[in-house]
């Protein structure tokens, strides 16, 4: 039987028999896979802390005949489970993250489909407001639709490949607190699901097409709503709420930080994400594939807003330190187990920290 070399990060693992684990990685090139590791609940097995979960290793990995793959030998790369364990809000969040992409997954019937969401050039929204062509990020037609790192190939294992950076630069960004790991939970949900094209549509209304009056978001229907248009299960947000699910699907924490956000623009006081050789680099969980487009459509709606009194709530509120407004990770939750279609087990450990 063929063996293969590859990194991975472990989702999760269960009990075999009185000594052996069944581990679930997710690897960068083999996508999601299960495997049996020999011995790794003795005392002093040779695989030792190595297959904790969010450990990532370097695997040589045996294919067996069946379903399940054989563990041959594992090395450190970075043992994220300790850094996070510490700190119990990343520990519950590094949960959350694991068993999503874990689920997202075993939900998705063929990885190959996902290449058609983002191999194409042009944007396109289903009745529902939902993408079903190209990336989450919208673009001016003079502007490449991948990011420059090629985060979103449009290829077999470049797809595979970008969930799984998504997911070592989350557990990285948890292990080194860059940020809240409420708002890395949520920027990492968000990412996910747009990557396969269900990104919500925040700038304009997903029924009419309106840039303004957008006080109203709809899971069901893709996004958000004007009051013309709102559907019975629209709840209305404001337009820090708004903002800040934006800031958190294009990776734009200069937008969750700063105190002034009268001249946002996409090339001025952004992270900038540079060709990083490693996925666990800061940079990588920072996309700010943003255009002057996107950011104008929602100056002009906040500005609009603040003339007709919608809201009181300002930019000025959108700072890394007072958090997310409640109202967002709720939405983020209902929106990943609704295009999941799944539960989400994970999530009753956030409301318990809540």
């Amino acid at each position: 039987m063929p063996t293969y070399t590859d990194e991975g990060v472990v989702l999760r693992t269960i009990k075999l028999g009185e000594a052996d684990r069944i581990v679930t990685i997710m690897t960068k090139s083999h996508g999601k896979i299960r495997a049996v590791a020999k011995g790794a609940r003795r005392t002093k097995s040779r695989f030792g802390g190595r297959l904790e979960p969010f450990a990532r290793n370097k695997f040589l990995i045996h294919e067996g005949r069946g379903e399940l793959q054989h563990i041959n030998q594992a090395d450190t790369i970075h043992a994220y489970g300790g850094e996070i364990i510490a700190d119990y809000d990343a520990y519950v969040c590094a949960n959350v993250i694991a068993e999503s992409l874990d689920k997202f997954l075993d939900s998705t019937q063929s990885y190959s489909g996902f290449s058609s969401h983002y191999a194409s050039s042009t944007q396109e929204y289903s009745a529902q407001g939902v993408y079903v062509q190209g990336t989450y990020a919208q673009t001016d037609s003079s502007q490449s639709v991948l990011p420059k790192n090629g985060m979103y190939g449009n290829s077999f294992t470049d797809d595979l490949t970008a969930y799984y950076n998504l997911l070592v630069a989350a557990l990285g960004s948890l292990a080194r607190k860059e940020h809240s790991a409420q708002m890395i939970e949520s920027s990492f949900l968000l990412r996910m699901l747009a990557m396969a094209g269900w990104a919500p549509r925040l700038d304009n209304c997903v029924v009419c097409g309106r840039q303004t009056d957008l006080r109203f978001f709809s899971t069901q229907s893709g996004g958000m709503m004007c009051s013309t248009d709102r559907v019975l299960d629209a709840r209305e947000i404001s337009k820090e709420s708004r903002i800040q699910m934006y800031a958190l699907l294009h990776g734009r924490w200069d937008l969750l930080r700063n105190n002034d956000h009268s001249d946002i623009s996409p090339h001025d006081g952004g992270e900038q994400e540079g060709n990083c050789a490693d996925p666990d680099d800061s940079r990588t969980f920072t996309n700010p594939s943003v255009t002057t487009r996107d950011v104008a459509s929602i100056r002009r709606d906040v500005a609009s807003n603040q003339a007709n009194n919608h809201s009181s709530a300002t930019f000025s509120g959108l700072t890394e330190e007072t958090g997310l407004n409640p109202d967002v990770p709720e939405i983020v939750e209902e929106w990943s187990q609704y295009y999941i279609e799944r539960p989400i087990r994970s999530f009753q450990l956030v409301k318990s920290v809540i």
